[in-house]
């Protein structure tokens, strides 16, 4: 099988469908891709900044740069220092930051599998998959869906604006009503950055449900960023290793997020017997929840950015009976 990583291009990733990748990538301003006949050489060329030898690369240029929204990233190198406030102070669902000692775990990484969790002598809650969404075949029903998305508009300028949704959906009764959630980003405005705060502050959800006696649950986090995805549960280890460096010798954008998720997903699963799935979910590919993220961040960074507000938005909700995908 090929793999096509796209390096920049409308959708940051790892492809195997050839017409999709040039989907991403013709007509965006600068677009790169390479090929190659594995998986991991693959992600690491996309997500690492590696010199990684493929079979072909491919970069197209366009005057097509107007307008940058949540599917348009190359800012996976972006450090993450601004990052000590919540984010609303009416909320009760910050995003801030858990101490090392409040997460009862002092390691930023997950392992990949339950045999090096043996090998290594790590118990079970230092292992993390991620999951296709559509293919997931749960060892337990599922209690709550946390669609996350994020959007930035003219993502990598000195301008831009980045916002987060998170739409929750649910099964079964006696269970707590989640607030759908439209956040401006603090800290860098890109959109990598938006798709990791979205994870976080459902994370700080489960917890604050948590603390306050509502445990054994189970959750999967859905996001259509595949950066998102494995940052969180492929390369982190690796990163881990080097000194949160990659290959090159940079530090790994978005570092402080990544750790701090990890951080928190083994506090839960270790502390509180709360189930915890990352699975990545295609975008636009008929998954209303996946839709009613992306409205919402969409929502958030248009309504903060002066340029887009009054620009229409398509809201998933009026039109829900047309979508097929429903999990729960």
């Amino acid at each position: 099988m090929r793999y096509y990583g796209v390096k920049i291009g409308r959708t940051i990733g790892v492809f195997t469908d050839l017409d999709a990748c040039k989907e991403s990538v013709y007509g965006y301003s600068r677009g790169v891709f390479k090929r190659f006949n594995n998986y991991i050489d693959a992600g690491r060329y996309v997500f690492e900044d590696e010199a990684i030898d493929g079979y072909e690369t491919s970069s197209v240029a366009s005057s097509e740069n107007a307008y940058t929204d949540s599917y348009d990233s190359n800012d996976q190198y972006e450090s993450y220092d601004n990052y000590e406030q919540s984010l609303s102070e009416e909320s009760d669902y910050s995003y801030e930051r858990y101490s090392d000692s409040e997460t009862g775990y002092s390691d930023d990484y997950l392992y990949q599998s339950l045999d090096i969790c043996d090998i290594c002598d790590m118990p079970d809650f230092t292992y993390l998959e991620w999951v296709w969404l559509e293919d997931y075949e749960p060892r337990r029903p599922i209690d709550y869906i946390a669609y996350v998305d994020g959007c930035c508009v003219r993502n990598g300028s000195w301008d831009a604006v980045a916002g987060f949704g998170v739409y929750w959906e649910w099964r079964g009764a006696n269970k707590p009503d989640l607030p759908q959630c439209s956040k401006r980003v603090i800290g860098p405005q890109t959109n990598n950055n938006a798709e990791l705060s979205a994870i976080l502050y459902v994370l700080n959800v489960i917890r604050n449900l948590c603390d306050n006696g509502r445990t054994g649950y189970s959750f999967v986090i859905a996001s259509d960023s595949q950066y998102a995805c494995k940052c969180i549960t492929e390369y982190s280890r690796r990163w881990a290793y080097n000194g949160w460096t990659n290959a090159s010798g940079n530090p790994v954008g978005n570092s402080e997020l990544i750790r701090r998720i990890n951080q928190n997903i083994c506090y839960i699963e270790q502390n509180v017997h709360t189930s915890i799935t990352i699975a990545y979910v295609p975008g636009h590919t008929d998954f209303y929840g996946n839709e009613m993220a992306d409205y919402l961040a969409r929502k958030s960074a248009y309504s903060n950015d002066p340029k887009s507000r009054g620009k229409p938005l398509h809201n998933p909700s009026s039109y829900r009976e047309e979508y097929t995908h429903y999990i729960l």
